[in-house]
């Protein structure tokens, strides 16, 4: 896949991008130690340099394109490690909200809309087009219409024993994702039960799909979303809920009709379970079985 020609509008594009690193470019001055969670998926660095994660794929990079990939991957969910050796690095599928409308103009171009969810295919070849997948076609997106979801339940390369003390503590159905002690390169779902936690082998078949049971799924996200619903456990009832949940409860100053797929409609009045703030302008959250964006301006905090 060639690098493509932007054509986003002036009024969402990011600031010029750097140029394609260069293999050697290095930092020489870096002053975290560990390995670090990214946005689903994990990077790691060699002593003194840099490297930054794209798919499958580990490349050295500049000061100024790993500046321009934490502002596109949002800089409170990237971090830089330095660790003995690069290690293989594998994507999770990530998903992406889509922030704008955007209408493919070429054959090979995907459309979608606001507030979509779309899975992210392959970031290496072009910084500025990603190839992403939607109900079940593929094609390329300009990467500054999408902001990247992160997941709070991946936890990477902790040991069981870890997982254990972190869930021992929290609620029922309180669960991680991490990287199999036991099988190098799998994942294991640890899920606080009772007193307490069991932990169940992420497997896949030969199409790389996951699944804990029968259901198979593209991505982890899916399996996880899937089990929120749905028990893990064929012996209990054990449905997934986060570890550390951040809803909260606002209330709809005024009314607020969609202008565009992906909105959240309500009343004034009307109380909203708000599950994701990571947008300044606008919140994601949900009333009943209806979710979708709201601008954040209509409402303000709930009081009982």
């Amino acid at each position: 896949m060639g690098s493509k020609n932007s054509s986003i509008p002036a009024q969402v594009k990011s600031a010029q991008t750097p140029s394609e690193p260069g293999v050697g470019e290095g930092i020489k001055s870096i002053p975290t130690t560990g390995v670090f969670k990214a946005v689903n998926f994990e990077l790691y660095v060699k002593p003194n340099l840099t490297i930054m994660t794209f798919g499958v794929v580990a490349i050295v990079c500049s000061a100024a394109y790993l500046a321009y990939m934490k502002s596109q991957l949002k800089e409170s969910k990237t971090y830089i490690a330095i660790a003995e050796d690069v290690v293989p690095v594998r994507l999770l599928n990530m998903e992406a909200v889509a922030k704008h409308d955007f209408n493919a103009t070429a054959e090979d171009e995907l459309s979608f809309r606001k507030g979509q969810i779309l899975k992210v295919l392959n970031m290496e070849d072009d910084m500025n087009w990603f190839r992403a997948e939607l109900d079940g076609r593929d094609g390329l997106i300009p990467s500054n219409y999408i902001e990247m979801k992160s997941h709070e339940w991946y936890y990477g390369r902790i040991t069981r024993a870890d997982a254990e003390k972190l869930l021992l503590n929290k609620h029922e159905g309180a669960f991680l994702i991490r990287v199999s002690e036991s099988s190098p390169g799998d994942f294991s779902l640890s899920v606080k039960c009772g007193d307490g936690v069991q932990h169940f082998k992420v497997l896949r078949d030969a199409q790389g799909k996951f699944f804990l049971w029968v259901v198979k799924f593209n991505s982890l996200n899916e399996l996880v979303e899937y089990h929120r619903s749905a028990s893990v456990s064929r012996s209990h009832d054990i449905k997934l809920k986060d570890m550390t949940p951040e809803e909260f409860l606002v209330q709809a100053l005024y009314d607020f009709t969609p202008q565009e797929h992906g909105e959240l409609e309500f009343k004034r009045g009307d109380v909203i379970t708000v599950t994701d703030r990571s947008d300044q302008h606008w919140w994601t959250g949900e009333m009943g079985n209806r979710r979708g964006l709201f601008p954040a301006t209509y409402v303000a905090p709930y009081h009982t």
